[in-house]
Parts: structure tokens; sequence; C-alpha cells
């Protein structure tokens, strides 16, 4: 039991430090001119993990035969509540001797 707890918490710990540590600028790239463009090709699965939820819509473009994003969205999970957990998960609200108990 001692060894599935201990993957257990570490799972905890990364997915919580995932969504905590995550940064919105891993999802946009700058084109030459710089456009700003979603780029998703180089995330890791672990910054996609911090993506609550993600929209795009295409439209069809008149009389060009050809589609365009006519919408794009995304949330993150809140990194507040995620930072918040992981403080109290870790127990950093706690002196350093107490933590070591």
């Amino acid at each position: 039991m001692g060894h599935d707890y201990e993957k257990l918490r570490a799972d905890v710990i990364d997915q919580l430090s995932a969504i905590a540590f995550a940064q919105p600028s891993a999802f946009f790239k700058h084109d030459t001119d710089g456009r700003l463009h979603v780029d998703l090709t180089g995330c890791t699965p672990k910054q996609l993990e911090a993506l609550k939820n993600f929209q795009v819509f295409i439209s069809q473009a008149p009389g060009r035969g050809h589609t365009r994003i006519t919408y794009f969205g995304f949330k993150m999970h809140n990194k507040m509540q995620a930072l918040d957990r992981l403080y109290k998960y870790l127990k950093m609200d706690q002196t350093p001797n107490a933590r070591r108990k």
C-alpha cells in the first residue's frame, strides 16, 4: 500500500503543478508579421492538461470555397485554486519543523 500511496501522491502533485504553473503564452506564437496565432504543436501533454475547455468554430468563406476560423477560445483550469490546493497538500502553511513529522 505504501508504494501505491506514494505514486498517487506524486501524481496529485504533478497534476496540480501542471495547472498551477501553466503559462497561457505556451498556446500562442507570433508570425513574422507580428500577428498572434494559436499554435499547440509545441505544447507538451502536461501543458495541454492545463486546458479546461478549448473551442474552435469554423465557417465556410462565402464564394471562396475555403474555410476560416470565426471563433477561437479556451479556458484554463483555475491556477489560484490549484496553487492553494498544492500549498495545503504540501503543508506549506506549517512551520518547516512541523512538516517533517
